[in-house]
């Protein structure tokens, strides 16, 4: 594959990561809002020049098998709204059944 192709390949792979991650990081803000905490929720896509140079350093891997494209995440003020924040999807994921716990 020449590179323009495999740069176009690339960009269309994150591409398609976009709308996930996005509904993801939506969730998360509600989740967030519910637990009446105050956190900042973010998302980011893997730049490209990272991915390349994951995938050369490991050659035989695949680009539709790469692991961490793209990820969110909260940033709380103290421990305390992240116990509260933690107690609420613990809540809202696993219900009452203790076997269910997030760790």
């Amino acid at each position: 594959m020449d590179e323009e192709r495999a740069v176009a390949v690339l960009n269309h792979f994150r591409a398609c990561h976009s709308q996930p991650l996005l509904k993801v990081r939506m969730g998360l803000t509600s989740f967030v809002k519910g637990a009446s905490v105050e956190g900042v929720v973010t998302q980011r896509l893997k730049r490209q020049p990272r991915i390349i140079r994951k995938l050369l350093r490991m050659p035989k891997s695949q680009l539709a098998r790469l692991e961490d494209v793209g990820g969110c995440r909260v940033v709380v003020g103290d421990g305390a709204e992240l116990v509260r924040l933690r107690s609420h999807l613990v809540k809202k994921w696993c219900g009452d059944t203790p076997a269910n716990v997030i760790t």
